[in-house]
C-alpha cells in the first residue's frame, strides 16, 4: 500500500469523526515520523477488530464510499464503524504507529486535511446528515425501537431514526403461538429486530416476531435463573408428551404431565398450568416442562390440611375424579374417598350418572376412616334424614297416595311416594277383572299413578300397594248382576284344551267346560263348537266372588234330555234298542238320543266262554230289561237274563193265579212259552 493511499485513508477516518456528534472517541493525528510498514500493519489490526464488533455495509456501498481503498485492495471490505462504537484502543494504537511516519508524509496529510476541511464548511445541515446516516449500521439481530408510522394489509412501515423506515409483513401481527392477534395504530411504540442492513436500500427489512420470540426467551430465562415457575397453555398432544405455549412452543412429557399415569389425558388440553422448567436450550430451541413437582407438592399440601379436619361424621367437599357402575371416587384434595351408589341417595340409584357427573362439586358426610389404608367412605344420602324414620305414621294401610313409577319387572313396578322411599304393586294387584302376568301390560316407566297402602315393612323398608283397589271391585256384585240360571251373550276370548272362555263383561271371562258343550258328550273338543272371536249365548251355571270365577254352559240352552229320559223310562221297563258299542265287558244300547244303557257280559246270557263280539254286532237290536237307573252318575243299565227270570217268575205267578181258578194246566202254560 502506498503512502498517498494511507494518507487517503486517514482523511476518510477524519471525516467520520467529525459528522458524529459528541462522540468520545479521540482524534487521530499522524505523526511524519511514522513509517510506511507500520502505519499498513495497525490499520489492518484495527479492521479485523472492528469486524468482529459491527456489521458491514454490502459491496456495493463500500465501493461508492471508498473508490479508492476498493481500487487498492478489491478483495477487502472495508467496514464503517459506528461512531459510539470505535473501540478506545484504536485511536491510541493509530497514534503510536502515526509517530513512525515519515515528515515527508506529515506534510501531505495536513495538505489533505486542510482542503477537507475547507470543502465541509460549504456542507449544509442535509447533506451531514445524510452522510451520517450512510456511515450508520445496523446489526442483523439487533433489536431497536421504533414508532409505527402506516400500517397496510401487506406491511407495516416503522420509524427506528434511520434514513429510510424499517418494514415488516402485517402477517407477523397473527404469528404468535397463541394466535391472538396483535393490533397496533399509527404512533404505537414497539421493538423490533433487523433482519438485513444496507445503506443504499430503500428500506430496512426488520421483524416484529423474532423481536417478540427475543423478549420471551429473556423472561424464561429469567424464570429459570430465579427457579420460578411458569405459566403455559396445553395446546396439543404429540408423540411422548404434549406442546404447550408458553410464549414460545415447549415440550411436556407424558410422565410429567401428571402425578400419576391416566388411560385418558384429554382433559388436560387447552387448559393453562404452572409448570416448572427443567431443560433450556435457548440456541436450539428447546424447553423441556415438568408438572409433576408441583402436583406432588400440592397433594402433600393438601393432604396434611385435610388429614388435620378429617374425621367420621364430618362434612367436606371434593370433585367427582370419576364414575364407576358401584359408585364414584372424590377427590377430597390430597385423599380420594369413594362415594358408593347406595349411599348416592335414600332412594334408588340405577347408575351413578343418575345423580353426578366428573368434575361436579359436591358435599357429602365422611362414614368411615381407615387411615393407614388411606380409605375413606362417604355418603350424600346422609345429609338429609332418613324418610324411612316417619314412614309407619306417613303411610297408614289404606291411605290413598300418588306416586311415580320408577321402575317395572315381570312381577310388579316399583312407585317412588317420596325421595327415598318406594313401594311395589304386585302384578295380583294390578286389576280386579284381567289376568295380569306381566307388569308392563299395565304401567310403564314415569307413569303417575295412584295407589292404596295395603302393608309398610318399615324394618325391611317395604311398603306393599295396589292399583286396583283405587276402583270399585266388580266381582262383588257380579252375582247380583249374572245370577245363576240367565242366558247372556258373550265373545270367544281363548279356547283351551279343557275348554272356552267367553267374556261376559268387560274384563270379566266365564269357562264353558269341555263337558258343557253338548247334553251326552263330556269330553267335546271346543273347535266343534265355537270359534275364538265369535259372539255366542251362554248359560251362567255359577258366579264364585270370592275365587273370581264364573261356570258357563252352552248345553244348558237346551232341555236336558236326561229329566225327558226319566220321564218316559223306568227301572224294570223291558226295552228294545240297538246296539251302538261293543266291549269285552258288555254291549251299549241306544235308548234315546242323548241316553245309552250298559248290559254287562253276565247279563246278556250268553255262554260263560263267549265274548260280546261272537255273539252280537253293531245294529242289532236287542230286547233287555232297566234294571238300574244311576241319577247321580246320568247311567243306565240294561240286563238279560234279569228280563227272562222276571218272565219266568211272572209265568209262575200267572199259573199259580189260575190254577187256583181251575184254569189251565203247567203243562198248557209251559208249552206258551217254549
Amino acid at each position: 500500500m502506498t503512502q498517498e493511499n494511507q494518507v487517503n485513508e486517514t482523511e476518510s477516518e477524519k471525516k467520520v469523526e467529525e459528522t458524529t456528534t459528541e462522540s468520545t472517541t479521540p482524534e487521530v493525528t499522524p505523526e511524519p515520523e511514522q513509517a510506511s510498514a507500520s502505519t499498513e500493519e495497525s490499520n489492518s489490526n484495527a479492521e479485523a477488530k472492528e469486524s468482529d464488533e459491527v456489521a458491514t455495509e454490502t459491496p456495493e456501498a463500500a465501493a461508492e464510499e471508498k473508490p479508492a481503498e476498493a481500487a487498492a485492495e478489491p478483495a477487502e471490505e472495508a467496514p464503517v464503524e459506528t461512531p459510539a462504537e470505535v473501540p478506545a484502543e484504536a485511536p491510541a494504537q493509530a497514534e503510536g504507529d502515526a509517530k513512525q511516519e515519515e515528515k515527508p508524509a506529515e506534510a501531505k496529510t495536513e495538505a489533505a486535511s486542510d482542503e477537507t476541511d475547507s470543502s465541509e464548511e460549504e456542507e449544509s445541515f442535509e447533506d451531514l446528515l445524510a452522510k451520517y446516516d450512510s456511515f450508520r449500521e445496523y446489526r442483523p439481530g439487533e433489536i431497536v425501537e421504533g414508532t409505527v408510522v402506516s400500517l397496510t394489509e401487506k406491511d407495516v412501515l416503522v420509524d427506528i431514526g434511520a434514513r429510510v423506515e424499517a418494514v415488516f409483513p402485517a402477517s407477523e401481527l397473527q404469528a404468535s403461538e397463541t394466535g391472538e392477534e396483535v393490533v397496533l395504530t399509527d404512533g404505537d411504540k414497539i421493538k423490533v429486530m433487523i433482519v438485513r442492513f444496507s445503506p443504499v436500500s430503500n428500506s430496512i427489512p426488520v421483524s416484529f416476531e423474532r423481536a417478540r420470540v427475543s423478549k420471551v426467551w429473556d423472561e424464561i430465562e429469567e424464570h429459570v435463573n430465579e427457579e420460578k415457575t411458569i405459566k403455559g397453555k396445553v395446546v396439543e398432544k404429540v408423540k411422548g408428551g404434549f406442546i404447550v405455549d408458553i410464549g414460545v412452543r415447549a415440550f411436556l412429557p407424558t410422565s410429567l404431565a401428571t402425578m400419576k399415569p391416566q388411560k385418558d389425558y384429554s382433559n388436560l388440553i387447552g387448559e393453562v398450568y404452572d409448570f416448572n422448567i427443567v431443560k433450556l436450550q435457548r440456541r436450539r430451541g428447546n424447553v423441556i416442562l415438568s408438572r409433576k413437582e408441583l402436583l406432588v407438592k400440592e397433594h402433600e399440601d393438601k393432604r396434611r390440611e385435610l388429614l388435620d379436619v378429617l374425621k367420621e361424621g364430618a362434612v367436606v367437599k371434593g370433585t367427582v375424579k370419576s364414575l364407576t357402575d358401584y359408585g364414584a371416587f372424590i377427590d377430597l384434595g390430597g385423599m380420594d374417598g369413594l362415594l358408593h351408589v347406595t349411599d348416592m341417595s335414600w332412594g334408588r340409584v340405577a347408575h351413578p350418572k343418575d345423580m353426578i357427573q366428573v368434575g361436579d362439586e359436591i358435599e357429602a358426610k365422611v362414614l368411615r376412616l381407615d387411615l393407614e389404608k388411606e380409605k375413606v367412605s362417604l355418603s350424600m344420602k346422609h345429609m338429609l334424614p332418613d324418610p324411612w324414620l316417619n314412614a309407619v305414621e306417613a303411610y297408614q294401610p289404606g291411605t290413598l297416595l300418588s306416586g311415580k313409577v320408577l321402575n317395572v319387572a315381570t312381577y310388579g313396578a316399583f312407585v317412588e311416594l317420596e325421595p327415598g322411599v318406594e313401594g311395589l304393586i304386585h302384578v295380583s294387584e294390578m286389576s280386579w277383572t284381567k289376568v295380569v302376568r306381566n307388569a308392563s301390560q299395565m304401567l310403564k316407566k314415569g307413569d303417575e299413578v295412584e295407589v292404596i297402602v295395603l302393608d309398610v315393612d318399615p324394618e325391611n323398608r317395604k311398603i306393599s300397594l295396589s292399583l286396583r283397589q283405587t276402583k270399585e271391585n266388580p266381582w262383588e256384585t257380579l252375582g247380583q248382576r249374572f245370577p245363576g240360571g240367565s242366558r247372556v251373550m258373550g265373545k270367544v276370548r281363548n279356547i283351551t284344551e279343557f275348554g272356552a272362555f267367553v267374556e261376559i263383561e268387560e274384563g270379566i271371562d266365564g269357562l264353558v267346560h269341555v263337558s258343557d258343550f253338548a247334553w251326552g258328550v263330556k269330553n267335546a273338543n271346543p273347535n266343534d263348537y265355537v270359534k275364538k272371536g265369535e259372539e255366542v249365548e251362554v248359560y251362567i251355571l255359577s258366579v264364585d266372588s270370592e275365587n273370581q270365577k264364573v261356570s258357563l254352559s252352552i248345553k244348558k240352552l237346551t232341555p236336558d234330555p236326561w229329566v225327558e229320559f226319566l220321564n218316559d223310562f223306568k227301572e224294570g221297563q223291558v226295552v228294545k234298542a240297538p246296539i251302538v258299542r261293543i266291549t269285552d265287558f258288555g254291549v251299549f244300547l241306544k235308548l234315546s238320543e242323548f241316553v245309552d244303557g250298559l248290559i254287562h257280559q253276565g247279563d246278556l246270557n250268553i255262554e260263560r266262554n263267549s265274548k260280546p263280539a261272537d255273539v252280537y254286532k253293531e245294529g242289532d237290536e236287542i230286547t233287555a230289561m232297566i234294571t238300574r237307573i244311576s241319577r247321580k252318575d246320568k247311567k243306565v243299565y240294561l240286563s238279560i237274563r234279569r228280563m227272562i227270570v222276571e218272565e219266568e217268575r211272572r209265568a209262575i205267578r200267572e199259573y199259580t193265579n189260575n190254577q187256583n181258578e181251575g184254569g189251565a194246566k203247567m203243562g198248557d202254560f209251559m208249552k206258551d212259552l217254549m
